[in-house]
Formats: structure tokens, sequence, C-alpha cells
């Protein structure tokens, strides 16, 4: 049930003070406001790739207008229209209202963090992500969703939670309290859609069944990495931290499935997933393996011998390797793990201070393994989903000042009005360098009237230097191995 009362207001996202002292440090407090209140929020926009391999966008178009206008029906909401992007001819989009007033209808059902950033970006709640449920609900019931923003509700609960917790709207449960909890939560694993989200607070259309049809689900930053990489048809890639696939499975539609991609992971079941999500786009020219990148450097000599063939002959996907050939890679993406900062919405962060500071040892250890794989005149594009400087800018700078043979690249045409340069005052970040890098603040525009997370990336070639050896351009530092 919706009413004409004023909207609802989501309090700012608050941070540990010893947290919030890190990242404030390059803003203002009126930007500092501004972030905060936006983290609380989805985006007001929501982006799609379509596979191009699969379908041409102006058909992928009609085909998600027509999915979309049957889930609008179905919601009682009016049409949704479906949008192609001015600029990446591979992009659609939709733009999302809210928050709209919900009153919160019939008992309660709780949820976790990510769980509720989920839905109000448009999706249900199934069966395993239904952490509390107030009894008695039955099948059929009209329920009302929170979230649990300090991660203490006890699953299977049956009172109300008392609780710090923030409503996200109504629902349907399709299944009653005795079919969720009368098992474990694995035991609930692939029952489907617990809780079907009728009155969410965004009119944000439900478009995961889109995936197996070529449209992907990806924020636009993830999407211009690809662009700004730009490989070509034959080139051998590698994606050192793939999972789950969306930059992998983008990167071989861009090179039209010809050549070669590395994708990397040093988790099984992320490579198990890595492989399915590949397999599900139909695409050929991928190959994932469990490796850790930090270290996956193969010596002189080993490399000598593995390309010392007619042919190089790459392992079985799926299979556990510890190093690739140094120097033969004409393009890699490093898009490594990091504190996520700019995923919105973002309820609660919980992140430790040791934690944010751990992040950019971890990942200039990744820039060392790239620079050493990455060919003389190859591209390595760097990239992050958060906005921590010291992440971002902080890394650019040491990277240019780590490896002279690596040069950063000024931002593309295409990008400009779409992404703001670096932040100013980083130690060590020339203007021009700023000037290249592409940083995405939260609730900043990406293009007139259009919204995304908060993300960074930045381009670099690796120039041929005469006479020289690429392991004696870098300079050693023993604590980022």
């Amino acid at each position: 049930m919706t009413s004409s009362m004023p909207p609802p207001s989501f309090a700012p996202v608050a941070f540990q003070p010893e947290i919030e002292s890190v990242l404030r440090t390059n803003y203002t407090s009126d930007q500092w406001s501004s972030i905060r209140s936006a983290l609380a929020l989805p985006p007001s926009t929501t982006f799609l790739r379509v596979n191009t391999l699969l379908l041409p966008r102006s058909e992928a178009k009609v085909m998600l207008q027509t999915y979309v206008d049957g889930q609008c029906t179905e919601k009682g909401w009016p049409s949704c229209p479906v949008y192609e992007h001015p600029v990446f001819t591979d992009v659609l989009y939709l733009q999302v209202e809210g928050p709209l007033v919900v009153e919160p209808a019939g008992n309660e059902v709780i949820i976790d963090t990510m769980c509720g950033n989920a839905v109000l970006r448009g999706a249900d709640i199934f069966a395993t992500g239904v952490l509390a449920a107030q009894a008695p609900m039955r099948k059929g019931d009209r329920v009302a969703v929170y979230v649990d923003l300090d991660g203490a509700c006890l699953r299977g609960q049956s009172r109300e939670y008392t609780g710090r917790k923030t409503f996200v709207g109504n629902g349907i449960a399709l299944m009653g309290r005795e079919d969720l909890y009368k098992g474990s939560a694995k035991q609930l694993r692939g029952k489907g859609v617990g809780v079907q989200m009728t009155s969410p607070l965004y009119k944000s259309p439900g478009l995961s069944d889109m995936f197996s049809r070529g449209i992907i689900l990806q924020n636009l930053p993830s999407i211009m990495v690809g662009h700004a990489l730009d490989p070509q048809p034959g080139q051998t890639v590698l994606d050192m931290c793939a999972a789950p696939g969306g930059k992998s499975t983008h990167l071989a539609a861009l090179m039209k499935d010809q050549g070669t991609i590395i994708a990397l992971d040093r988790s099984f079941p992320k490579i198990d997933r890595l492989t399915a999500y590949i397999s599900a786009q139909n695409l050929k020219s991928v190959k994932a393996y469990c490796c850790d990148a930090t270290g996956c450097v193969m010596k002189q000599a080993e490399t000598d011998a593995f390309l010392n063939t007619e042919s190089i002959e790459w392992w079985p996907t799926g299979s556990r390797i510890t190093a690739l050939p140094r120097e033969t890679f004409d393009r890699v993406l490093l898009d490594g793990p990091c504190s996520a900062l700019g995923q919105r919405p973002n309820f609660s962060p919980d992140i430790t201070l040791g934690v944010l500071k751990h992040y950019p040892q971890y990942q200039r250890s990744l820039l060392h393994a790239a620079h050493k794989l990455l060919k003389p005149g190859g591209i390595l594009v760097y990239s992050t989903c958060t906005f921590n400087a010291a992440e971002n800018e902080h890394n650019v700078a040491y990277a240019i000042a780590t490896f002279p043979d690596l040069e950063i690249l000024p931002i593309l045409p295409a990008f400009e009005g779409i992404a703001a340069p670096g932040l100013e005052g980083v130690p060590g970040l020339c203007e021009d360098a700023r000037r290249a890098c592409c940083r995405f603040e939260p609730g900043m525009e990406c293009g007139e009237g259009l919204e995304s997370i908060g993300f960074f990336f930045a381009r670099f070639r690796k120039r041929e230097v005469q006479g020289v050896h690429s392991d004696t351009v870098a300079h050693q530092d023993s604590t980022s191995r």
C-alpha cells in the first residue's frame, strides 16, 4: 500500500570514527555528507550489458522492455522505459523511482544487510535469505521486510526483532515458517524464492532472469573497464581476479570470442561458479584457473620452456596452477580485492581499520605480478569498487614511481563527462596523472541524469625499454610481495 505522505528517509551511512578519519581526508564536510547519504541508497539507474555475441542491442532492448513491462504489470506499476546508452553500444539502462511511501503490512520478516542491498535493487528474497519470520507466518501471508542492521538476529527467531532494523518494503510469503526452518539453511538451497517483493521501496524490476538471455546486470564503471582495456580479437588477455565473471565475459565479447582470456581466482568454489558463468554465456575463449595471482609469475627459464612450442598449450580449464609465463599478455585487467566501500546501498559498513590498511599493500603485490606478466607495449587497467584514496590514487602514484616503464594513459575521449578525474593532493601524483584517473564518487552523476556506484580505474601502457630486462626496471619492495 502506498500513500501521499513524504517518502521515507534513510539515515546516512555511519562509519567507525577511526575509519571515517581515514576516508574523509580528501573531502570537504559537504562532500563527505553527500557520500554518506548516497551510500545509504541504491543508484537511481540500473545498467545492463548486452552480450553482443548472442544478440544485437536493438533486439535485447525489445526483449528487456517486454520483460520489464510484465514485471510492472504484475506489481501494478506504470511502465518503466528501457534506454540505450548514448556512448557504449552494448549498454542498456532503466531509471529507478524511489524511495516510495510503503506502509509496513503484516508480520515482519528479517533479512541480512547483503540481502537488503539486493532487495533495494529489485531482487526477491530466496528462502535461504529469510533470517527470521514473526509467528505465525503462513504461505500467502503479506509480510513487512526489515534489514537487521546489527547482524544480531537469530536464525528462525519467531518473535518481533527488537534490534536496529530498517524497513525495505512488503512482500508475499511463498513459504511458511514450518518450511523455512524445519531444516538447516544449507538444506534450503535450491528451494527458490521465500518472499516475493510486491511493494518494495524502489520500483526496480527484478532482472536476474535476463542473464541466460545474454542481458547482464552490471554497473556502468565495471563495463567501462572492459572498454578501457580494449582487447582485440586474437590477443592473449589476463583477468587476474576474475570471479564472478562479469568483466571476463565482457572482454570475451569485445574480442568476438577470438583469442585467449586467462581468468584467475584463488578459490576453487569461485572458479566453479566462474566456469558456470562463462558457460552460460556460451563463450569458448575464457579459461578459468584456481591460482593466487600475487605470486603467479614463472621464472624466466620456465617461461622460455613454456613458450618454446609451436603453439601455447594452456591447462584444462578449472585446474589449479601456480604460475604464468612472463611478458605473455597483450592486456592485463587487475580488478583486485578491495574494501568495496563504493557498493550501494551499504547499510552498515563493518570494515576494520586493520583490514582497510591491508588492502593497498595486497593490491601492490598484485601490481608487481601484473607488471611482470604484461608484454612490452601491452595495456594494464587497474580498478577497484571503492572511493578510498589509499587503494586508488595512492596506488597509481606507487605504480608510476615503482615501474619506470609503466606510463599512465590519458582518459579516453568517450569517457569525458562520465568519469571524474582523481583526487587532488595525493603525494607523487602529478596533475597529468591525476587527470588520467577515472573516479566515480558515490552519488555522482555518470552522464546526464545517470548514477552509479563508487568506483575507480586507471589505464597504463608498458613501454619498450631498449637493452633492459623488465625485471631490472621495477624497484624491489619486499613489503609488497
